[in-house]
């Protein structure tokens, strides 16, 4: 009798032991996961993908209006002269980044004859333009897509250098730098090819990872023309990768702007498409 009962303990000791073992086993499986693959909501998979094509492609677009007042000056109608402003000017940075433009029919149109120098007590810019009697309006804008917020640009009120005038004359006139007006939207040239977003052939692969969007998942980007949410085509900006057959796909579109280099804007709509 006291060897069955040794038996049976023995027995019920092996069971416990087995049990722990397994209750073991299991805890780890569940804690490591061995090829388990983690989870991307469709939520945080859109999000991903439109901050970062957002980021890509934003632009600011700055332009200043230069007002000449040459109503005391002693020519009458227009002709063409050389401007000249010189003294402490309201801008920052390295004068190749900026160009002075003209208004025409609602758009602005850069000289071909400028010249804009900022440097510590020598800052001047120079063109030549048709100017008229009374109030000519002229405009200094960003000319280069990486000039970012230039601490100089003035927001309010008028400035006026210490030396200003027209031509060889040296005839003087009232100069007021209006309030920059910031164009913010898409910059065309991130949608064409050999952009960020759409460059040398085997360039999504190396998009994604800069994205930081998971390996595992895809993504496509597109944008099409007009502010109408009733398109009927869309433009892809490049070739990145197609849904496979049967995959969940999920889109995301927003309505902005598109800003060139002289600060005209058009609507258009972007799109992410993710599965």
């Amino acid at each position: 009798m006291m060897n069955i009962g040794k038996s049976g303990a023995s027995h019920a000791d092996w069971a416990i032991s087995l049990g722990i073992f397994l209750v073991y086993i299991l805890s780890m499986l569940m804690i490591i996961q061995p090829g388990a693959q983690p989870i991307y909501k469709e939520d945080r998979l859109l999000k991903i993908a439109k901050d970062n094509y957002k980021n890509s492609t934003s632009y600011s677009f700055y332009k200043t209006p230069l007002i000449i007042d040459t109503a005391d000056l002693d020519f009458a109608g227009a002709d063409t002269y050389t401007v000249r402003v010189e003294g402490d000017l309201p801008f920052a940075g390295d004068g190749n980044d900026f160009a002075v433009a003209i208004g025409v029919d609602g758009n602005l149109v850069p000289l071909d004859n400028f010249e804009i120098v900022l440097a510590d007590g020598a800052d001047r810019i120079v063109f030549i333009s048709s100017v008229a009697v009374g109030k000519n309006t002229f405009y200094v804008i960003s000319n280069a897509r990486a000039v970012g917020v230039p601490d100089g640009y003035p927001d309010r009120g008028t400035v006026l250098p210490t030396d200003s005038y027209i031509s060889d004359a040296r005839l003087n006139f009232t100069l007021v730098f209006g309030s920059t007006e910031v164009l913010t939207g898409v910059d065309e040239a991130q949608l064409t090819a050999g952009s960020v977003v759409c460059a040398i052939p085997g360039h999504y692969a190396a998009l994604k990872e800069a994205w930081a969007y998971p390996a595992s998942k895809d993504f496509v980007t597109f944008y099409a023309g007009g502010s109408s949410p009733r398109y009927t085509a869309l433009n892809e900006v490049c070739n990145q990768s197609q849904p496979y057959e049967q995959a969940s796909v999920f889109v995301e579109e927003w309505a902005t702007r598109l800003v060139n280099k002289t600060g005209v804007t058009e609507p258009i709509r972007m799109v992410v498409r993710v599965w």
